[in-house]
């Protein structure tokens, strides 16, 4: 918009629902991938170029803060690495170090070690300059500032069907043409693109379920700091200053969307627990879940996947950052054809820098679809359900997906994903259906919450949800 052009904004739910409300906001280029690793993979200069990168999406936010006069919350905090965050005394000094050490020699950066760090009291990196805001007071606030001179935001807008032809979407029965589209969608909708290459970029990446919980520690004790471990999957913290006290935030144990979906629950106490642990005084307020999408090779994919139609995902851990970037690149691209940092993120890249990872990652289709496809599914009668309860059986000699709310009728879904046909699994921590196979994520009432899926669980005649 600021470049002059027309801008119509189509979401599908309302401004920050989803992943980006779930976020726990760590504004920061410290990757899930150790420098080590980093280096290793892709090299020395590519390792420089990721932390100029996060720099430079940092940058952008503050710009934007600045310029729009937002009020976020935003702050300027420390960052520490520790080895381990359940065994806070076990830290693996020497790797410790030389993670600091890299950091500064090829990233040209600031860290230090430190033998003690603050509040958790064990070994580890610290990295000045980090920022922390709120998510949805800053895209709230940046949505705002769309409307006007021919530009529009429009909630509740689920773009239904593409039209390459005319270069146009279909949103509640309205047409929309373009001449450039963005698809910032977690997992990106195949668009223009033919079904192979879709579902191909689909095998490069995965969803996982992610979890947090916040509580309040009073009075305010400790530093306003971001941390993070080692471990995989590795956990990461976040403390606030609030007028009534410390505000803090413990996620972590993550596992792939859809599996162990009944385990949802026992993610959160695992978490109250460990919370408990390391401040036994704190106070448990809410617990709330997201999901981050990995790739093969850790790195996101950002750029355009056909002419006309950029795509962005695969951000890992660092949502805000990356996401940021991606804007950022989408908007070079179309102003000038390409970006900086094109090389850096290239959808089309050939190497599969892990491909044990590759394999590792793309087992589980088969696995699932075999499961849901050969596995005896009892009888079920969704009419007999009480209420919070549900059911996935055979209904009419379908393989159906039941609930019934705690208040109101039961809903009869089929149970088959209609990206590629697995059988759904109930997550009752998060009430949602999630697909073992991709990652697709369905509300209870069987509508898309997150892709590859682009379209809901078939509700069946019979259901009265």
């Amino acid at each position: 918009r600021q470049a002059g052009m027309r801008v119509i904004l189509l979401e599908r739910g309302q401004i920050s629902e989803g992943e980006t409300g779930h976020t726990t906001s760590h504004l920061t280029n410290i990757l899930d991938m150790r420098q080590k690793e980093i280096i290793s993979t892709f090299g020395e200069k590519y390792a420089q170029q990721i932390w100029a990168a996060g720099d430079a999406a940092i940058e952008q936010i503050k710009e934007n803060v600045a310029a729009g006069n937002i009020t976020c919350d935003l702050k300027e905090i420390p960052g520490y690495l520790i080895s381990n965050m359940d065994a806070t005394q076990d830290s693996d000094i020497e790797s410790l170090k030389k993670e600091a050490q890299l950091v500064k020699d090829v990233c040209h950066a600031s860290a230090d070690y430190q033998e003690s760090i603050p509040d958790l009291n064990c070994p580890g990196v610290h990295y000045p300059g980090q920022y922390k805001f709120h998510p949805y007071k800053y895209v709230s606030q940046l949505a705002s500032k769309i409307p006007g001179n021919g530009c529009a935001v429009f909630e509740k807008s689920n773009v239904d069907s593409f039209d390459e032809k005319s270069r146009a979407v279909m949103a509640n029965g309205y047409r929309v043409n373009f001449r450039y589209v963005f698809i910032a969608t977690h997992v990106p909708l195949q668009g223009f693109v033919n079904t192979a290459s879709a579902m191909l970029l689909q095998t490069k990446i995965s969803g996982y379920s992610t979890y947090a919980v916040g509580g309040w520690l009073s009075p305010k004790t400790l530093q306003e700091a971001l941390y993070w471990d080692a471990k995989d999957p590795y956990s990461y913290l976040r403390v606030d200053h609030h007028e009534k006290g410390d505000y803090i935030i413990l996620g972590g144990e993550d596992h792939k969307t859809g599996q162990n979906a009944d385990q949802s629950a026992q993610c959160y106490t695992n978490l109250e627990s460990r919370i408990q642990k390391l401040f036994p005084k704190i106070k448990i307020a809410d617990h709330w879940s997201g999901q981050v999408i990995e790739t093969v090779d850790g790195m996101p994919y950002i750029g355009e996947v056909t002419e006309g139609q950029f795509i962005a995902t695969g951000f890992s851990g660092n949502g805000i950052t990356f996401g940021t970037l991606a804007a950022m690149m989408g908007l070079e691209v179309l102003l000038n054809g390409r970006s900086r940092w094109d090389p850096l993120f290239d959808i089309h890249r050939k190497k599969l820098a892990a491909i044990d990872d590759y394999i590792v990652e793309n087992k589980d289709y088969p696995l699932y679809m075999a499961k849901g496809c050969l596995q005896h599914f009892n009888k079920i009668d969704p009419h007999t359900l009480k209420p919070g309860e549900v059911g996935v059986g055979n209904y009419g000699g379908k393989k159906v997906a039941a609930y019934r709310p705690e208040k109101g009728e039961h809903v009869i879904l089929s149970a088959i994903c209609p990206h590629m046909g697995c059988v759904v699994a109930w997550n009752g921590a998060e009430k949602t259906w999630d697909c073992p196979c991709h990652g697709s994520r369905f509300m209870s009432t069987g509508e898309v919450m997150a892709g590859p899926a682009e379209s809901p669980l078939a509700k069946l005649p019979d259901s009265k949800g």
